[in-house]
């Protein structure tokens, strides 16, 4: 092993994924396969996915608005309907629940600002968690349009165990990334050893939230989806890794 090799090995910094456990799995299999070796990655979920039971009784519906997969997951299948959908990841999983998804936006604003200009017919529910921003129904209600909220799941709040403090405490530099306002309200209330964590906000609202904590750097992806996200995450990598 050359003397490169080894201190590159030594100064591998800790990855914190904090998003639901399946979440997490996705974004770590996805990142650099070069970077894989040696990194060690903590899953430490702030936030439990938790189905709404008994299911509630939405009625019939000409269209949905989904604003993430878990919502997608646990709405009824679309049977060619169309669906407004922010994420390209999340219209994917709507697709192949059978919805139509003429309208794919990076965040909420810009499918509001869509769907303003070419309002859909009929009845259309945002199926949705019970913790959500931006006021998707409540806005195109006001436009003139038909739509509802329907929530599925709650977005429990969970803390980080004995285990996963345990490695946090002995990580010299943390490297985290955040993709909601609320994982980032909890994340501040929750991680320790913040002057040590460089995090990395999905967008301006993931960082608003953060912005109470001390941490050792803020960085805000230029575009609010989960492929900058990785990139981004992969460049802080490579700079602590390789440096």
């Amino acid at each position: 092993m050359t003397e490169r090799t080894t201190r590159a090995a030594m100064t591998v910094p800790l990855l914190l994924l904090t998003r639901p456990q399946d979440d997490s799995e996705g974004f770590a299999v996805g990142l650099a396969p070069d970077l894989l070796p040696g990194l060690r990655v903590v899953m430490a979920p702030l936030l439990q996915i938790a189905p709404v039971t008994p299911v509630p009784d939405y009625g019939p519906c000409d269209g949905a608005i989904f604003t993430s997969r878990n919502g997608v997951a646990l709405a009824p299948d679309g049977d060619g309907r169309p669906a407004f959908c922010v994420g390209p990841r999340t219209a994917a999983q709507a697709t192949e629940r059978g919805w139509d998804t003429p309208a794919v936006a990076a965040t909420a604003d810009e499918l509001l600002a869509a769907l303003s200009k070419t309002p859909p017919a009929g009845r259309v529910i945002h199926f949705a968690g019970k913790h959500r921003r931006g006021n998707i129904a409540e806005r195109l209600s006001a436009a003139g349009m038909t739509v509802e909220t329907c929530i599925l799941y709650d977005q429990r709040r969970r803390g980080l165990t004995p285990e996963s403090r345990a490695e946090l405490a002995a990580a010299s530099r943390i490297i985290a990334p955040v993709f909601s306002p609320r994982t980032a309200e909890i994340f501040v209330e929750e991680v320790p050893f913040q002057d040590r964590i460089e995090v990395v906000a999905l967008s301006p609202a993931v960082a608003a939230a953060l912005r109470s904590g001390s941490f050792a750097e803020l960085h805000i992806c230029a575009h609010p989806n989960a492929g900058q996200m990785t990139e981004d995450i992969e460049k802080l990598l490579r700079r602590a890794t390789f440096a």
